[in-house]
């Protein structure tokens, strides 16, 4: 049946749903979405872990008291009474889920969003693998119990192939591991069967274990019907449920953020490169449109998708750079210390005399300052945390891609253009400048938890950091000068 004929509202109705990864970004845009969106949708339930002294139950609660849900509690308060709370760890053994909790999902899920997964670039491997491969493969376990099941829709990413030139829509192909590794055995016989050699291929054991997951999928699905999303770099939100929300300082929120607050000067990343960045709900619009184009696909074979804005709408690293900063002069924070003027390059080695100087430098200044005065220091700790993330960033702001993104064009197409209006993913229709606004704003208003309403002060204050980067910029040159002047009297005085 062609999904053209089918609408994706009605689709949603009576449907049970198990999501993972429920309290991250993309699980509450999800969540929203669906609640709000698919009004007749019968139940969601949230795999929810304790975490941080904090019960599943307080963290559920927490999660309901996001911003994003502001718009659901106009339009229908008790549609929240359709969330159910399943307590449980993809790190335990059948998810750490209790028996009565279990047969709950077996007999009544049909279709599972598996949106959870371990995003550091610095794990060991074995780390990545337990999260990333191993959390799967027991989801998929649970899966392949449930009576109901139509859909296993798995969020990857677009960097699962990242050590090839060329993305393409399909299972990745690793030398020595498809078709021969077994996905049964336990974590540790599993580990001692991956070449290192093959390993590092990757840029870091996140993408390699996403790489290892997706292939995972394909050997061990058995009956349960599988799709592939992949979105490039996420960041906030086109404009749904409330444009620019994000929660994350993940990939370049935290080199904008360090940037408009003036911690940081310099960024290795080469300006002439696609920045292959994609809107959050975009990304969730894609993925309930899958499910439903899942259920019906006309083969058994798992379908990829590729989500990204790279091909059909690029923005370049410059741009999102020099935008980002000149927006953080219009829109500052009351807490930057110095001027937003950071400056990128692709060298290495400009980027570490830019460091010594402007980082490093200035940091130790602060810190001696803040000491002097009885204050806390943390701008060098802060400076060597940033260097260790930029090393681990930085084969992504180097590099751009080929992707095929076909599978997400022709789903787009499928649509009736009811459903295409409600759960937008056409990266062509972007602003980049109107959501670069937008982005900003929701930086300052979501992760620096500052309103519009001290927008007036904080203009001032960066008025007068304005005036001081520019006495210090001059002063630079002249105290050079004389400086060297100095050294070359003193040395023909010796002489």
């Amino acid at each position: 049946m062609s999904a053209q004929k089918l609408s994706v509202v009605g689709f949603y109705e009576d449907k049970k749903i198990f999501i993972t990864g429920g309290t991250g970004g993309i699980g509450k845009l999800l969540l929203e979405k669906l609640l709000r969106c698919c009004p007749k949708i019968g139940c969601i339930y949230l795999l929810v872990r304790p975490k941080k002294g904090k019960t599943s139950a307080q963290r559920l609660s927490d999660l309901l008291d996001s911003p994003v849900f502001d718009k659901l509690r106009c339009y229908d308060s008790e549609v929240f009474s359709k969330i159910g709370l399943i307590e449980g760890d993809l790190s335990l053994p059948s998810l750490g889920i209790s028996d009565e909790d279990k047969e709950k999902l077996i007999r009544n899920i049909s279709i599972v969003f598996h949106c959870a997964a371990s995003v550091r670039f610095d794990m060991t491997l074995e780390e990545a693998v337990e999260s990333n491969v191993f959390g799967t493969r027991r989801l998929l376990q649970l899966c392949q119990e449930m009576i109901e099941i139509e859909v296993l829709l798995h969020v990857s990413t677009l960097y699962s192939t990242c050590h090839k030139v060329t993305v393409d829509e399909c299972i990745p192909v690793i030398p020595t591991i498809n078709g021969s590794m077994d996905f049964n055995q336990n974590k540790d016989d599993f580990l001692k069967t991956i070449p290192l050699e093959v390993a590092k291929k990757w840029p870091n054991t996140y993408t390699f274990s996403k790489a290892l997951t997706e292939v995972m999928l394909d050997n061990l699905k058995g009956r349960v019907p599988v799709s592939i999303v992949r979105p490039s770099i996420i960041l906030s939100t086109w404009k749904d449920p409330i444009p620019g929300w994000v929660d994350n300082f993940h990939g370049p929120t935290l080199t904008v953020v360090n940037g408009a607050l003036g911690i940081i000067r310099s960024v290795v990343a080469d300006g002439k490169k696609i920045g292959d960045v994609i809107p959050s709900d975009m990304v969730v619009n894609l993925l309930i449109c899958v499910a439903h184009k899942t259920k019906y696909q006309d083969t058994e074979e798992i379908r990829v998708y590729n989500i990204c804005s790279g091909r059909q709408n690029p923005l370049t690293v410059k741009f999102f750079l020099k935008e980002s900063q000149i927006l953080s002069t219009m829109y500052p924070s009351k807490a930057a210390i110095r001027y937003p003027n950071w400056r990128f390059t692709p060298s290495e080695l400009t980027h570490k005399l830019r460091s010594a100087v402007h980082h490093h430098l200035v940091a130790y200044i602060f810190d001696l300052v803040a000491f002097c005065t009885f204050k806390k220091s943390r701008l060098s700790r802060i400076h060597r945390s940033v260097s260790r993330i930029a090393k681990t960033t930085k084969f992504f702001s180097l590099r751009e891609w080929i992707v095929c993104d076909r599978n997400v064009e022709i789903l787009n197409e499928e649509l009736s253009d009811k459903d295409r209006e409600v759960f937008e993913f056409d990266v062509k229709k972007i602003n980049w400048k109107a959501w670069l606004k937008d982005y900003i704003l929701g930086i300052r208003k979501h992760l620096l938890k500052e309103d519009l309403d001290n927008l007036d002060e904080a203009i001032a204050r960066m008025k007068k950091l304005y005036w001081v980067e520019n006495i210090v910029q001059s002063s630079i040159p002249i105290v050079a000068f004389f400086i060297i002047y100095f050294m070359i009297k003193r040395s023909r005085r010796r002489h």
